[in-house]
Formats: C-alpha cells, sequence, structure tokens
C-alpha cells in the first residue's frame, strides 16, 4: 500500500517512525502494537494521504477476513439470507471475534448494527476533529456490503459512519 503511493522510501519512512522493520504481510494479520504504530506514524508524515491509505487497507482487511475467517458455508447462508437476518448474524459474528477489530479496546454493539470501540489502539492517545477511524469504517463497510443484497430494501451499498468525534471511540 504505502509502496504504491509513495515508493520504497515512504514506506521506509512511516515503517522505521513506527519501529517496523518488515513489510507487512499480505498473508496475515498484522500485531497491534505494530499496525497502529503504522496508522500513527501515516497520519504523522502524510496526513493528506492517511486517510485514502488507512481505507485501502481496511478493505483489503475485510477481503482477507471474507477469504480466510469465515467459513465457507457461513458466506453462502450470508448470501442467501435476507438482509434482515444476515446483518444481525454478520454483527453477531463481529461481536464474538471483537479482538480482530478493536485488538486491545473495548468493543460493543449498542443497538442495530451500532458498533462501538473505546480505547481505540489505532488512534489512542490523539485528537482530532476529523475522524482518524478509516481503518474500521472500510473494514465494516466492505463487509457489510458483501453480503447485503436487495432483499428488505437494504443495498449493497452499505454506508459506515462514524458518530463520535472523542479520540479513541468508533
Amino acid at each position: 500500500m504505502l509502496e504504491r503511493a509513495g515508493g520504497v522510501p515512504l514506506r521506509d519512512q512511516v515503517m522505521a517512525a513506527a519501529g517496523v522493520f518488515a513489510p507487512p504481510s499480505d498473508e496475515g494479520m498484522m500485531p497491534e502494537g505494530p499496525a497502529a504504530r503504522m496508522h500513527q506514524a501515516l497520519r504523522a508524515i502524510k496526513p493528506e494521504m492517511a486517510p485514502s491509505l488507512a481505507w485501502a487497507a481496511g478493505e483489503r482487511t475485510a477481503r482477507y477476513i471474507m477469504a480466510r475467517r469465515i467459513p465457507k458455508p457461513a458466506q453462502l447462508l450470508l448470501r442467501v439470507l435476507p438482509a434482515a437476518l444476515n446483518g444481525p448474524i454478520l454483527s453477531k459474528a463481529i461481536a464474538q471475534h471483537a479482538w480482530t477489530f478493536a485488538g486491545s479496546g473495548e468493543s460493543a454493539i449498542t443497538g442495530p448494527l451500532v458498533f462501538e470501540i473505546r480505547d481505540n489502539p489505532i488512534v489512542r492517545g490523539e485528537v482530532s476533529k476529523t475522524p482518524l477511524c478509516h481503518w474500521h469504517a472500510a473494514v465494516f463497510e466492505t463487509l457489510f456490503a458483501a453480503w447485503w443484497t436487495n432483499v428488505c430494501a437494504v443495498s449493497r451499498k452499505a454506508v459506515v459512519r462514524r458518530v463520535h468525534l472523542r479520540a479513541g471511540l468508533f
């Protein structure tokens, strides 16, 4: 991602600032500490690029989860059920695997399809007047858009929005 956006020099600069000494692998999920430091370093070094690169990383993470973490029978079930059923099923699965999304933060479902992440490690300690959780928004939007059908008037154009601007809360 970083290499495509700004070449090897940008990748190496962000990695060095984050204390990460090997590029992330496409074959697995990156541990929370290095991932959070990479996001924070990118926002500090290239704030204008950070939202779109975090979004792209979130989409890639969702595709990884769909390909390798959600069993094929469950994916088939999500495709054939109406949105009124598959939305809550996917929400429950997200809650059961909250560590994937919140790491050491606290995750809760606080309403129908409303997710809350407190003490979010990706933005921990940062304060901003604009949302910083582009990665999370992209992961959730990509996951939900993959299985929502036109049944029950729900479209594939699932949209995630951040409703609180307090640091560490998505």
